[in-house]
């Protein structure tokens, strides 16, 4: 009698996207060949892509701050008070862009103002940069840009006409809907700036007056995410061009400004030296001190990890996870925890995570998510710059390998480590 063989009924353990112990952190040795090619050629995209942003900033702040030297050429004459210049406005304005200088040779002090003025009215303002690679290893060079602005100073007031003694009239600044007079246009008053935080800490702030901040009545901002704030405001708003964070100014004679008050910051008595004005500070995060931690934190994950994947050629899920949940509880303590920065950090590791997923695991899912734990610590745009560079450098190790014909899988992650090596010895 033939016995019928009926399969066995226990549950098959399936295999998990990421085993809780170890994932697979090596590379295959194709991989290390083609990627290199790859990212040199998409970097080179984006490298045209971000050249073009950028020139359009430079030329957009030239713009702005050019026509503002030309309408204060003649009415700071009547106003009793300097003004920032036209290479300060075009700094602050560079400044407050997303990633200002990302492929600029140098960063912020590789751009070269310069602000020349003629007696006749005439105002130039010229722009020196260079633009470089994102990996600024590659022996490619710079491409050297000059952008100019011409313009002249407007001319249309005469000032103080019937005036017998031949002094000029001194003019203010009012809003629509203000009771006081400003001396400068810049008063922070006139042009307040907002600043973003996120929804749940808008509770805890106070402004200059020490009172609270209440939704603004107009946007109506919603709950979560981003909302804006002036230190001089009593509102926070949902959008930061919400109408209630815009001023309309009039400029009048001091002498017809009848019932208005001086402003507390730049009024007071009609003073003829310069009037302070508040710059937008920009903390920059390449400065060591500030970013030493981070970048021990970096070489210590990646220090670890690599020996385990020069050992077994696989990385542990729950080191990388105890350096992932530390990155988060840092940078809540240090205030600038926000989901749409910890998107943006993550992205590199999310795409290394993409091709693992298109290629087979060309690339092990392991590294991916080791590159996205390193993104929260670095940032994106140095996590980004560390990975490039590990995988051009474990291209050029490829090659030795398949020149000594070994085609066995290769550990990736020393290649981030030196990789990050090298960005800190060239940042």
């Amino acid at each position: 009698m033939n016995k019928l063989k009926i399969p066995s009924l226990k549950r098959r353990k399936r295999a998990l996207f990421l085993p809780f112990r170890k994932s697979k952190g090596s590379m295959a040795l194709e991989g290390s060949l083609v990627l290199p090619i790859f990212l040199f050629f998409m970097m080179t995209v984006f490298l045209g892509l971000e050249a073009v942003r950028f020139q359009s900033n430079v030329l957009e702040a030239l713009h702005q701050a050019g026509n503002a030297a030309a309408f204060e050429g003649d009415s700071e004459g009547y106003i009793g008070g300097g003004s920032p210049g036209a290479k300060a406005r075009v700094q602050e304005y560079l400044d407050s862009q997303l990633y200002p200088y990302l492929c600029v040779s140098g960063g912020r002090e590789g751009v070269t103002l310069q602000e020349f003025s003629q007696g006749s009215g005439q105002i130039e303002l010229l722009a020196e940069y260079g633009f470089k690679p994102f990996i600024s290893w590659l022996p490619i060079g710079e491409i050297k840009v000059n952008d100019r602005f011409f313009t002249h100073s407007w001319i249309g007031y005469t000032g103080g006409e019937g005036q017998s003694n031949g002094e000029k009239e001194v003019y203010v600044y009012i809003t629509k809907t203000g009771s006081r007079y400003h001396l400068s246009y810049h008063c922070t008053y006139l042009n307040p700036r907002p600043t973003a935080v996120s929804y749940e800490e808008a509770g805890l702030l106070r402004n200059a007056s020490g009172g609270k901040y209440y939704p603004c009545q107009r946007c109506r901002p919603v709950k979560g995410g981003i909302v804006y704030f002036t230190q001089e405001g009593r509102a926070y708003h949902g959008k930061s061009d919400c109408p209630a964070l815009k001023r309309t100014v009039y400029m009048i004679p001091l002498s017809e400004a009848v019932g208005y008050g001086a402003c507390n910051k730049c009024g007071g008595e009609h003073r003829t030296g310069n009037i302070t004005a508040c710059f937008y500070k920009k903390i920059k995060c390449g400065e060591q001190g500030e970013k030493m931690a981070e970048h021990l934190a970096g070489l210590l994950l990646l220090t670890v990890t690599a020996a385990e994947d020069i050992r077994e050629k696989k990385i542990s899920v729950c080191t990388v996870t105890v350096f992932a949940i530390a990155a988060v509880i840092y940078h809540m303590a240090s205030g600038e925890f926000y989901w749409q920065k910890v998107i943006a950090d993550m992205l590199p590791g999310s795409m290394l995570v993409l091709i693992s997923l298109l290629t087979g695991e060309s690339i092990g899912y392991g590294d991916g998510v080791l590159v996205m734990t390193l993104g929260l610590w670095l940032g994106g745009i140095f996590t980004l710059t560390v990975t490039v560079t590990g995988i051009m450098i474990s291209g050029i190790y490829g090659v030795i390998c398949l020149l000594r014909r070994k085609y066995d899988p290769i550990p990736f992650v020393p290649f981030l480590l030196i990789g990050m090596e090298v960005a800190l010895l060239y940042a």
